[in-house]
């Protein structure tokens, strides 16, 4: 894994100030997580990881259908094992060679370990984008809490990041990051894993996440926000002087007045992240 030196900030009484580059912490103890912080990765990422040798035929079947019905790679087939697989020993290049390693890679891990021994390697490993590995540091650098004190709401959060961490991140794409939570919740409700009252007050409770912005990608994040206002100022310009301009406008002033009316009064530049109903209603970003 290629990860960017760590640089931490201390203020002349050793407090911590901030933390740069890529942020690391000590493994999370799988037996201290509740029970709903495992069960949300496996829900969304390989429901059958329990039962399965390393690879998921039914799974890589499903993956295969889906991308020839969209004639474009739409879902994954990998295992929880195989993505430890990968990160643990391969390079991300997409070829049948490295394929084949990562499924004999993976099968002599369930060999070599224990389920629960696999699973805490996966959570303390993987990448949560803002430049931290492993979900301790995912939920301190997003939450400012220890992995044990996850709520089902964040659970759900971290657990839908590991798709795009970047495309999904609560700090620069939180209506993405809520519909996508939005997803894991409902995974975990037909697993069994929550109760529909659980799922019902994850939905309505906020979920805080801290907008610092930190960690290697935090450039990128800024950069690509300048491209997007850029882009909507050109396309707005063009609309302005074509037939039907007026009317494009109105809509995205009504656009832009239901943004205003998500905003909470006592939290200025907060934003709820909508989600059409299906996500986190009131994804609220704090200043932590």
């Amino acid at each position: 894994i290629d990860r960017q030196p760590s640089v931490t900030y201390l203020d002349r009484n050793g407090a911590l100030v901030a933390v740069r580059g890529s942020q690391q912490a000590p493994p999370a103890d799988l037996e201290a997580l509740p029970d709903y912080v495992p069960a949300a990765f496996i829900a969304i990422e390989d429901q059958r990881f329990r039962w399965h040798p390393g690879f998921d035929p039914v799974g890589m079947v499903r993956a295969m259908v889906a991308n020839m019905r969209a004639g474009r790679v739409v879902q994954g087939g990998s295992t929880i094992t195989q993505q430890l697989a990968k990160n643990l020993f391969l390079t991300p290049d997409q070829t049948l060679r490295r394929k084949g390693q990562e499924l004999m890679l993976a099968v002599w891990l369930e060999m070599k370990f224990s389920k629960d021994e696999i699973l805490a390697l996966y959570l303390n490993r993987v990448y949560f984008g803002a430049g931290a590995y492993g979900i301790e540091a995912a939920s301190q650098r997003y939450f400012d809490k220890s992995a044990k004190d996850l709520t089902v709401g964040e659970a759900a959060l971290l657990a839908g990041l590991l798709k795009a961490p970047s495309r999904y991140s609560p700090v620069s794409e939180s209506e993405r990051a809520a519909a996508r939570a939005t997803v894991v919740l409902d995974e975990m409700e037909e697993s069994g894993v929550i109760t529909p009252e659980q799922r019902a007050a994850a939905v309505l409770g906020p979920v805080r996440v801290s907008r610092d912005d930190a960690g290697p990608d935090a450039a990128d994040r800024r950069r690509a926000g300048r491209d997007r206002r850029a882009a909507r100022e050109c396309l707005a310009r063009g609309r302005a002087g074509r037939p039907g301009g007026a009317g494009r406008r109105r809509t995205r002033a009504r656009h832009d007045r239901r943004r205003l009316l998500c905003r909470q009064p006592d939290q200025p530049g907060r934003r709820c992240a909508a989600s059409g109903g299906l996500g986190l209603q009131a994804l609220r970003l704090s200043d932590g």
